[in-house]
């Protein structure tokens, strides 16, 4: 008798503590825009394929909206997303896989289809010198980033996020070398293309209510 209660308690103890971890894992959000890029001075709404920036009374709110693309580990484990850094995009090349980039052309041009958004970042120096973060062995200077969204319906998508040092783009200089600055002519300048988990739904509900009152 007694055997047959150690029995019965053993699966209730170990029910119980994957029900502990369960509601752990689903309280503890993660927010990769944020908390990478998170410490902007100001974002912007590009409107379209021309690059005009949406009026600055957008902001504040898009920097408030930004916080409703978090998402909990709990999330991204059912979902398969067990990393929750940015990652360099790839592309393959003559067989080989190579890191994604785009040249300063293509990021002055850089706009959205149709259903997609595009948010611009502004970001100062620190002490005089480009904020950066490294990925995989490769460390990024900018100053400013593009961020492409879409639809995710409620569930973690991979986004597309540019950044870059905005003097680059249209740097006249020869160089075909970066300085210590990571300045280098514009037509050598090439800007790596990253990867960030993202849940926009309730982003894009925002921006769409915005701008179906005030487009």
């Amino acid at each position: 008798m007694k055997k047959s209660k150690k029995l019965i308690v053993i699966p209730v103890v170990i029910v119980a503590v994957i029900a502990v971890a369960v509601l752990v894992l689903s309280l503890i959000r993660v927010n990769p825009v944020m908390d990478n890029f998170g410490d902007f001075d100001r974002v912007n709404f590009l409107q379209s394929s021309d690059g005009n920036e949406y009026r600055s009374d957008i902001e504040d709110k898009l920097a408030s909206w930004l916080k409703d693309t978090d998402f909990s580990i709990m999330q991204g484990i059912l979902e398969g997303k067990f990393s929750y850094a940015p990652t360099l995009k790839k592309t393959t090349v003559d067989g080989e896989k190579e890191n994604m980039t785009i040249t300063a052309a293509s990021v002055k041009a850089y706009g959205a289809i149709e259903g997609e958004y595009i948010l611009k970042f502004y970001f100062s120096k620190v002490n005089g010198k480009y904020r950066e973060i490294t990925i995989d062995g490769t460390t990024i200077k900018y100053d400013r980033m593009l961020l492409r969204l879409y639809e995710s319906n409620g569930e973690i998508k991979e986004m597309e996020c540019v950044p870059y040092i905005e003097y680059n783009i249209d740097n006249q200089s020869i160089e075909d070398v970066e300085d210590e600055n990571g300045h280098i002519g514009s037509q050598y300048y090439n800007a790596n293309v990253l990867s960030i988990k993202m849940n926009t739904s309730k982003l894009l509900i925002s921006l769409k209510e915005y701008l179906e009152i005030n487009g």
